[in-house]
């Protein structure tokens, strides 16, 4: 099968220089970087507000000192709310709850294994599953975005 790409180059040459190509061609190759927050909010999403009953999401401001704060932001999203805007401190809140789940008795079975899921640092599968996945994950998008660019 023939190329389109390789005819429309033919038929309209390119209206800037090579060297510019090259770069593109080259920024188009580099791969993606992705950047960690250094914010970790817990909560998020899982606390509700008393007014609307909509989850609180994490915030934070910098004045002064770093603060992390869980919000109400009904109003973002156009919802009324009875109590708008309210925030809590991230770190208290967390506490109170660390506190009440503290106050729980499991069995000692499944306490222990949750302590060593913690120390472990994750989700309790094994890491070379978790990055033989990704790796899937990435070459099925890699695909993807070959099929839609060849379009």
């Amino acid at each position: 099968m023939k190329n389109f790409q390789d005819d429309t180059k033919r038929w309209f040459p390119p209206i800037y220089g090579n060297e510019r190509t090259e770069s593109a061609s080259a920024s188009e190759e580099r791969p993606l970087r992705f950047t960690q927050s250094r914010r970790f909010y817990p909560l998020s999403g899982i606390i509700k507000c008393a007014g609307c009953g909509r989850p609180l999401q994490g915030n934070h401001t910098e004045s002064g000192q770093a603060y992390r704060y869980y919000r109400e932001v009904a109003h973002r999203r156009g919802v009324a709310c009875s109590q708008p805007q309210i925030a809590a401190r991230a770190d208290r809140v967390e506490a109170m709850v660390d506190e009440i789940v503290k106050r729980f008795r499991a069995p000692k079975q499944l306490r222990k294994r949750v302590v060593e899921m913690l120390a472990d640092g994750a989700s309790g599968e094994d890491p070379s599953i978790q990055i033989a996945r990704l790796k899937e994950r990435l070459r099925r998008i890699a695909r993807l975005y070959a099929d839609l660019r060849s379009r």
